[in-house]
């Protein structure tokens, strides 16, 4: 299950060619396969298997409708202080030799050709990022906290595709004033509910900057944290449950810490305890598993925050 969830509403999912079938979807996605950075390169990024128990031709795993797709990205990050160093003894280097001062154009011409010469040799980093297709309930969720990950998931997916018609989760009410109105009325919607000694991260922006107040195991209707409300805090971030999974939701709607509950954990387990499978097979069978009861799980969570926070969906 995902640990982590961007949520984007599409539009006329069903309709997608590319979505006709896993083949489909997996013969679109290799047009845009990963491969390795070049060597004069900082970045590279592109779709792999979603599991290493799949054919290296496989992109994506389509089970019941829902598709899991997964991007790799590979960055080569020079250490700041490396080319700073460099930059620097290049510069006294040309200003001792030449006997004048090197100026900003030609600095920063020199730093661009140090970072092509320190490239190659850079050591790479690898992120992984995980993606739901749920064409019946017309939502692509992305599992990652980052804005950035997630654009450039979507913005490869939307070169695969030609189109692609989707726009990030928007909220007709205000998360922060809703959440916040819970605490003071002592009362969660029935959708949801949380722990008397829970999580919550109050905020408050006013002239003099942003102040932040994080409570853990707190009692969060406790008189004091209805003061702060009172005072022009406002809840920006919530541990919650409902009847599948544990998670924080923040007031952009961004959700992680995702857990399943110990009966959705017991349900996903009991698919794959009694089968005679092996090695990948058995893998590829956890998860199938995965997929079916994560979709349906997470597809939950997706109409309670509609319902919650997006009244015009």
């Amino acid at each position: 299950m995902f640990k982590k969830a961007y949520f984007y509403a599409a539009t006329d999912m069903e309709q997608w060619p590319a979505l006709d079938d896993e083949a489909t979807l997996s013969e679109n996605l290799s047009e845009k396969a990963f491969k390795d950075c070049s060597a004069g390169s900082a970045i590279s990024y592109g779709w792999i298997p979603p599991s290493p128990a799949m054919q290296d031709n496989q992109f994506a795993r389509m089970v019941e409708g829902n598709a899991l797709i997964t991007l790799q990205i590979e960055e080569k990050k020079i250490p700041g202080s490396a080319l700073k160093k460099r930059l620097s003894d290049r510069i006294s280097e040309i200003e001792a030799r030449d006997s004048r001062k090197v100026y900003a154009k030609e600095k920063r011409e020199l730093k661009e050709e140090i970072q092509i010469d320190m490239l190659p040799r850079t050591h790479s980093t690898y992120t992984t990022v995980n993606a739901l297709l749920m064409p019946k309930h017309n939502v692509i969720v992305v599992e990652h906290t980052s804005a950035n990950k997630a654009e450039m998931l979507l913005n490869l997916l939307r070169e695969t595709f030609g189109t692609l018609p989707v726009a990030l989760l928007q909220p007709d009410v205000s998360p922060a004033s809703v959440m916040s109105q819970w605490l003071v009325n002592e009362q969660f919607p029935e959708e949801v509910h949380a722990d008397v000694l829970g999580s919550v991260k109050l905020t408050q922006i006013d002239a003099e900057g942003t102040s932040t107040i994080t409570l853990k195991n707190a009692e969060i209707f406790a008189d004091q944290v209805k003061d702060y409300l009172a005072s022009g805090y406002g809840v920006t971030e919530i541990a919650l449950a409902n009847e599948d999974m544990l998670f924080t939701i923040k007031d952009s709607l961004v959700v992680s810490g995702i857990k399943p509950t110990d009966v959705l954990k017991d349900a996903m387990n009991a698919q794959t305890e009694d089968s005679d499978a092996e090695g990948d097979e058995l893998r590829l069978a956890a998860l199938d598993a995965d997929i079916v009861l994560g979709s349906a799980a997470i597809a939950g969570l997706y109409k309670q925050i509609n319902t919650l926070f997006c009244t015009g969906s």
